[in-house]
């Protein structure tokens, strides 16, 4: 058989370049280029690279061989099994413009580079280089960045950041700041679900970059994807999955005013708690387009899902808000459920801008005890705008509270006939009058819908 197979079938030749049984061999890739290939199983330092059988050691060693040459097209292979660490800002470095570096593998048999340093660090300094289908693992706590991206054109695909045991952590996975046209694209960004990393991409006057097809998990401080201080122009954040586990700030997205560009079909999670945090703060376009089909749940309490409900003849998208209220105590002073206490009324739901309610009810997990004692939900000046007054002893374990009527396991919802509209800045109260109630537990919901930018139910 011919080594080149091009000069048996002339159709496989490319311009000057031919198709050659080593290209066979780089598991089908087709490149105008030469194929190396690493396996820190078999490598050697003193082999040439060229074969699967005489691979190099490490990466760098191969992105260090001269025959690796420049916009060539050439690539370098990672066998499966292959394991190299990081450690240093000198361990692996594109040097040549259009090098690609894919690891071979599926799952944990991809290559991992395990992070054994806060300086450890991967330097894409030349232009138009890839790297596809590694595993990336920080074994040691604030690793400063993952992926330093310093030239244009730039691809990051399918890798995976992961993190070892309690306390490892990178501060930062990718930096792309002031570079253009880089892509993100079908990356697993895993952080631990406590502090310690800060971002998962970086952005910083980062031209033209592409964000897409991602999943990010983990404790974010900063958030998953971060924009600071330059603008970055037409970034395109496309169909990603968000999770941020942060529950102080929460944070989905940020950008800055200032970047431009679209962002459409994101899905984004948030434990952020703090009810005064608008919903336009955890998830934060700047001044990109909304390209349509973003969404965010939030709350680690009352939680927030995305109910489609049909209304007047089209799709409402409503949400359901949930709390799972403190048990009443009103022979505590200024407890829950103390008539006239400093808790009374009692907050159920934090209510930011104007938002429709459609269905409010209570599911009583615990039978409600207090002699005399009523309680009703409303707003400050219609203290049973939403439940009715109800005598607190009638509210029994297995209930659901919808009105002055009890209703055993299941009922119609309150106001589940036209919405009821809540002007901004009255949050869903329940008031106790009478008597104090003693003792009892009810989980609130509220199907709501808000009415403009940045309105919301907590």
């Amino acid at each position: 058989m011919p080594r080149d197979l091009a000069d048996a079938i002339p159709a496989l030749k490319f311009k000057t370049h031919k198709l050659r049984l080593r290209d066979l061999e780089g598991g089908g890739l087709l490149t105008t280029g030469d194929i190396f290939y690493v396996d820190s199983v078999t490598g050697a330092s003193t082999n040439p690279g060229d074969r699967p059988d005489k691979p190099m050691a490490t990466i760098n060693q191969a992105l260090d061989l001269t025959g690796v040459r420049a916009t060539k097209g050439d690539i370098i292979v990672v066998l499966p099994g292959h394991a190299e660490d990081i450690s240093a800002a000198t361990s692996m470095v594109y040097d040549d413009a259009g090098v690609r570096v894919i690891g071979f593998g599926v799952g944990r048999s991809r290559p991992v580079l395990t992070y054994t340093a806060t300086a450890g660090t991967i330097e894409m300094d030349s232009t138009n280089c890839t790297l596809e289908n590694v595993v990336l693992f920080s074994s040691i706590s604030a690793v400063v960045v993952g992926i330093n991206v310093d030239a244009a054109g730039c691809q990051i695909l399918n890798c995976e950041f992961n993190w070892d045991a309690t306390g490892d952590d990178f501060a930062r996975m990718v930096d792309a700041a002031g570079v253009a046209r880089t892509k993100v694209l079908g990356n697993d960004f895993i952080a631990e679900d406590t502090a310690g990393t800060n971002e998962g991409v970086f952005l910083n006057n980062t031209d033209d970059i592409r964000i897409e097809g991602n999943y990010f998990y983990g404790d974010f401080t900063e958030g998953p994807i971060d924009s600071e201080s330059a603008a970055s122009t037409n970034v395109k954040i496309i169909g990603n999955s968000i999770y941020n586990s942060d529950v102080t700030a929460g944070i989905v997205l940020d950008l800055t005013q200032a970047d431009t560009g679209i962002v459409a079909d994101n899905h984004g999670v948030s434990l952020a708690t703090g009810a005064t945090i608008a919903d336009s703060a955890i998830f934060n376009p700047g001044s990109c387009m909304d390209g349509g089909g973003n969404t965010l749940a939030r709350g680690l309490d009352a939680k927030a899902y995305r109910v489609p409900v049909a209304g007047n003849g089209s799709m409402f998208e409503w949400r359901l808000a949930r709390v799972a209220d403190s048990a009443f105590d009103g022979a505590t002073s200024n407890a829950h459920g103390n008539d006239a206490g400093t808790d009374d009324p009692h907050t159920v739901f934090t209510v930011l801008g104007d938002v429709l309610i459609n269905a409010i009810w209570g599911i009583c997990n615990t039978s409600l005890t207090g002699g005399t004692a009523t309680i009703s939900v409303g707003v400050t000046g219609n203290t049973a705008g939403l439940l009715a007054l109800e005598t607190a002893t009638e509210i029994l374990d297995g209930n659901v509270y919808v009105s002055a009527t009890q209703a055993v396991g299941v009922a119609a919802v309150a106001s589940s006939g036209a919405p009821v509209a809540l002007n901004d800045g009255f949050d869903i109260l329940e008031y106790t009058a009478t008597a104090n109630v003693t003792a009892g537990q009810i989980d609130y919901y509220a199907m709501w819908a808000p009415c403009e930018d940045g309105a919301s139910i907590r």
